[in-house]
């Protein structure tokens, strides 16, 4: 045999170990073994929308996943709310390292963040807490009733921005994430939606015409620039300066320099893409799912429904898809992804069951 064929079937062997390795890294966790119990119709409602933070990745690539559930039907008080927010920890591999329970008052407005050092930062319903790798308590705040608050953690994982407005005010803080203080403070325009924020900078949904508009600017700090479209709803902001438009549409879009840098497009007929878009710290890498609807009928007024879910990874650059994840189960209530801050793992939460996948840059 000669030693051409031998080097390259010596590449072969080392191309597919390399391979079942990669594959090796792409786990499926049954969370029903932790506690999952289907939601009933009450909170089916309100956990069948949008993407809410539900499962989160950290550098290492270990994360933290979280859902709810009714334990009890007995009356429910300030002090015993009715309802369960489970928290679990895992690894790249899949396997549960701790779990916990926090009572909630709320289906909805419930989150889990995985910072550095896999310190977790927790929101269920008003309360917020800090943990460390320990799962010990670093720090709790309670946040007022009366205020609709957003949170984003910051692509450092270092602290996190808290956004929140009633019918006369506006404000926006950075608090720290391990001891929940607050390290910059501004108020802003009630009317403008945050969208996104980078290390340094901050994306506003802004007012300012009849078409799509959206506005960079400094944290607590002066604009940057703005960019208007036709098209999707939303927009995330990709980095320090880049905007991808998504929401709502069959395609999405990167712009670069106020100019669409690529457009991917889909099924025009039957798939929309969702408004939640996960970016990698540094912007290299994002993820979108793309919803796919069938059947349905506006002449009988009867919906479309819900055939399939996909979660795909971009490289930023130049739009090329690095990983497509069909979504199985098929989503009834929980539906959540999240990229690590590298964007080298993709977490997909789908009901009762996590998806942990690498990605292949």
């Amino acid at each position: 045999m000669s030693r051409f064929l031998l080097a390259g079937l010596g590449c072969f062997i080392c191309f597919a170990f390399m391979g079942c390795q990669g594959d090796a890294q792409d786990v499926r966790v049954d969370l029903r073994q932790w506690g999952y119990a289907p939601p009933d119709s009450s909170g089916r409602a309100f956990l069948a929308r949008l993407s809410s933070h539900m499962v989160s990745v950290g550098p290492d690539g270990n994360g933290v996943v979280a859902f709810v559930t009714r334990d009890s039907e007995d009356l429910a008080t300030r002090q015993e709310p009715p309802l369960t927010l489970h928290v679990v920890r895992f690894g790249r591999n899949g396997h549960v390292s701790s779990q916990w329970t926090v009572s909630t008052a709320h289906w909805q407005d419930n989150q889990v963040f995985m910072g550095n050092d896999d310190n977790i930062f927790l929101r269920a319903g008003s309360m917020l807490e800090s943990l460390s790798s320990a799962d010990h308590k670093l720090a709790e705040r309670e946040l007022s009733l009366e205020v609709n608050w957003k949170i984003v953690p910051m692509p450092n994982r270092q602290s996190f921005l808290l956004s929140g407005f009633d019918t006369e005010e506006a404000s926006i803080a950075l608090l720290n994430w391990d001891d929940l203080k607050p390290t910059k403070t501004c108020p802003y325009n009630r009317f403008d939606h945050v969208l996104g924020i980078s290390d340094k900078n901050i994306l506003f949904f802004t007012r300012a015409s009849t078409w799509r508009s959206v506005e960079i600017s400094v944290i607590c700090g002066a604009s940057q620039s703005s960019f208007n479209w036709e098209g999707p709803v939303s927009a995330a902001l990709v980095g320090d300066s880049d905007i991808l438009l998504a929401g709502y549409s069959p395609w999405i879009s990167l712009v670069h320099n106020g100019k669409v840098l690529w457009t991917s497009r889909f099924d025009k007929k039957n798939d929309v893409v969702d408004r939640h878009v996960e970016v990698s710290a540094g912007g290299q890498f994002l993820a979108v799912a793309v919803r796919r609807f069938g059947g349905g009928s506006s002449f009988l007024d009867i919906s479309r429904k819900l055939k399939a879910v996909r979660v795909i990874v971009y490289r930023t650059s130049d739009g090329s898809k690095l990983l497509e994840v069909p979504v199985n189960p098929n989503p009834s209530a929980a539906f959540d992804f999240a990229l690590s801050p590298s964007g080298d793992t993709l977490a997909v939460l789908s009901d009762e069951f996590l998806e942990i996948a690498a990605v292949r840059q």
